[in-house]
């Protein structure tokens, strides 16, 4: 029912005026046959092009297509990547309780990963491949998710922005009035900005 609120509440946008694209990505690839349709006011597309308030370009895209350069899918690899997606369900269970409690959210599955040498080593390939590929299409930066590591980077002239997700890191990626690009991070009582 939460999530039937949610999409309830983007369709009100919607229909209300306000432009709505949806990215699909790894997790909804089925939805990728729809790309270039609308649904209720709701744009569905692969990518899409955002020019912030200061007049930057930036791709915005889900991420997941960088997966093919950087992966060589070995057996280890799957083994950890079936481990990760466990630790984030024990940590949605966890911090359940923890809310109920009174307690703060706490990240286990985030804090291991940034243990695992192997998954910083790809986290920042990734951030490299995704900067790289922004540049060469001659844009001013790009806005994607998909490695859930919420991230607001600016070097040699090109942005990365990664909105995290709300599972693990519950952070958003938002635009300030200026054009400035930020992770807002929810802690279950309190937002703190990056």
């Amino acid at each position: 029912s939460s999530h039937t609120a949610v999409m309830r509440q983007i369709f009100r946008l919607a229909a209300g005026g306000m432009a709505v694209t949806y990215l699909p990505g790894n997790h909804d690839a089925r939805l990728r046959a729809f790309a270039g349709s609308e649904f209720r006011g709701v744009s569905l597309r692969l990518n899409t092009i955002h020019e912030t308030a200061d007049s930057r370009r930036l791709l915005v895209t889900h991420g997941d297509q960088f997966d093919a350069e950087l992966r060589i899918g070995s057996l280890k690899e799957r083994i950890g990547s079936a481990a990760y997606q466990w630790l984030v369900d024990v940590d949605v269970g966890i911090n359940r309780v923890r809310e109920r409690l009174g307690y703060e959210r706490i990240r286990l599955a985030s804090a291991e990963k940034m243990k695992v040498g192997s998954a910083r080593k790809y986290i920042d390939e990734f951030e490299c491949l995704a900067t790289l590929h922004a540049r060469r299409r001659g844009l001013d930066g790009i806005v994607c998710g998909h490695i859930h590591k919420p991230a607001c980077i600016e070097e040699d002239g090109i942005g990365y922005y990664n909105d995290g997700d709300w599972v693990e890191h519950c952070s958003v990626l938002v635009e300030d009035t200026s054009g400035r690009m930020r992770d807002i991070t929810w802690s279950g009582d309190s937002l703190s900005v990056a």
